[in-house]
């Protein structure tokens, strides 16, 4: 993930401006991987930037617990401070469950990918964004239904091969992870959040 700040004269009308950006983005973009998540293009006041960082960070904690102790006990506290427009976090981590499934399981077992897309969609599973078509995938879901521990969703039934169910776990390992691994902040080369 990247972050790209364009800044503009102030004669320059922000909503030329900023169809430019669309516009030589789209050309870019074939220049790009297929892959990757679609470009995001914001306006924002220079007014509004962030005045100060704050990092929290622990040999004793790790992200996940920093994050939930961040929300709990900082933001709102922060956000009733006069003067103050917003707190935002970065480097944040959500537990979440991983999923790796395994190509040659899958095979074996004559399950695909879709399979385990639509039984997570019927249990209420957020899905991450992007498509589930490499085989040898892994990918971090949230549950907002009755699933929350990796041992159900072992049990969750994919398909039936010769009247016996394919259960999630005989083609994939499942286990407790983070949501987006992608991202991380570091404070003087140690994990954060802040």
């Amino acid at each position: 993930v990247s972050n790209i700040t364009v800044e503009f004269d102030l004669s320059r009308d922000i909503e030329l401006a900023a169809q430019d950006v669309r516009d030589r983005i789209a050309r870019a973009r074939a220049l790009l991987p297929q892959d990757i998540e679609e470009p995001i293009i914001a306006k924002q006041d220079a007014n509004a930037q962030e005045v100060m960082w704050i990092a929290l960070f622990s040999d004793r904690y790790d992200t996940l617990q920093l994050t939930d102790l961040g929300e709990r006990e900082f933001k709102d506290r922060l956000q009733t401070i006069p003067g103050v427009g917003g707190v935002n976090f970065g480097g944040e981590k959500r537990q979440a469950i991983r999923i790796r499934l395994d190509a040659a399981k899958l095979a074996a077992h004559e399950a695909t990918p879709a399979d385990v897309r639509r039984v997570l969609a019927a249990d209420s599973v957020e899905l991450p964004s992007g498509k589930l078509e490499n085989l040898d995938r892994e990918m971090s879901v949230r549950a907002f239904g009755k699933l929350s521990r990796p041992e159900q969703f072992e049990e969750l039934i994919l398909t039936y091969r010769n009247g016996a169910p394919v259960r999630l776990r005989d083609v994939a390992l499942i286990e407790y992870g983070v949501e987006d691994e992608r991202t991380i902040a570091r404070y003087n080369r140690r994990p954060a959040f802040g």
